[in-house]
């Protein structure tokens, strides 16, 4: 048997995961205290999520430790399934870490189980559009060698950008000082955060109002984006729907013939960029 994981940190919804067939591993995240396992919208309330944040309440991010990895692996390897799994930046998280310690005991214990993996370079739906073609091959009956090869080449043509509505968000995360959330916050300042080739976020500019924001998503899309006849573009938007409908109009003004994705940012990635948040991501030249 072929097993294609992913991740929740993909932002792949649970349904686009289950129609290709792909097993999802929930990532952690812990909401005033208490530990949660992210399910790509399978049964958690992610708008209840982003209001609490709202209220006032904290989330943060967990790591999977290496007992965790064992338990999701193991039957697979015991099975001698064929496995994959489709990972979010190894350079975002030490959770891999874990993982890559958990493999090397699996391999030993059962040294002719295949596993193989993938880092995506990059994370949210930057990694979510790569699980989407990866996995339509899977369902089509590709082989893993096939899907590894496509990845190749379409993970460096993957454009991710979005931006926060409160830089504070950022700051707990130290991708800004406290100053510049302070700042930020007052003048409504927005960074227009992108992912980098060394799979690392860093500010590719600055705008004021989310008007603002989606014409600057259009600018890029329309300077960058190649072949949209053959690939989706995909906005992320963390609990303001009128937003990410907003940007999907402009994008269908611009490319009619374009099939849009307007997708809920999860509590993992959502711990990390508040309410608010709006991106957008598309295959570029």
């Amino acid at each position: 048997m072929r097993v294609f994981f992913i991740d929740t940190d993909s932002e792949l919804p649970f349904n686009y995961a289950n129609e290709f067939g792909l097993k999802l591993i929930k990532m952690p995240y812990i909401l005033d205290g208490v530990e949660y396992y992210d399910d790509a919208g399978e049964s958690s309330d992610q708008k209840a999520f982003f209001n609490t944040l709202r209220e006032g309440k904290t989330s943060k991010t967990a790591a999977l430790n290496m007992q965790d990895y064992i338990d999701i692996f193991e039957p697979h390897f015991k099975n001698g399934d064929e496995m994959f799994y489709l990972t979010f930046s190894r350079t975002m998280s030490g959770t891999f870490n874990y993982m890559d310690t958990a493999l090397k005991e699996l391999r030993e214990k059962y040294p002719n189980a295949s596993f193989r993996d993938f880092d995506s370079r990059s994370i949210s739906l930057g990694t979510g559009i790569q699980c989407y073609y990866a996995g339509k091959m899977f369902k089509e009956g590709k082989s893993f060698d096939e899907i590894i090869a496509f990845l190749e080449d379409f993970s460096k043509h993957v454009a991710v950008y979005f931006a926060v509505d409160d830089l504070g968000h950022l700051k707990r995360g130290g991708r800004v000082s406290g100053v510049a959330a302070v700042v930020g916050s007052v003048l409504g300042i927005k960074p227009i955060l992108t992912m980098t080739p060394e799979a690392k976020l860093d500010k590719c500019g600055t705008v004021k109002g989310s008007k603002k924001v989606i014409s600057f998503f259009m600018d890029k899309l329309k300077e960058e984006a190649g072949d949209l006849d053959s690939y989706d573009v995909f906005i992320m938007q963390a609990d303001v729907e009128e937003k990410g409908e907003a940007l999907k109009k402009a994008v269908l003004e611009e490319f009619p013939n374009t099939n849009v994705h307007v997708l809920m940012v999860g509590p993992v990635i959502g711990s990390h960029c508040g309410p608010g948040t709006l991106g957008i991501i598309y295959h570029k030249k």
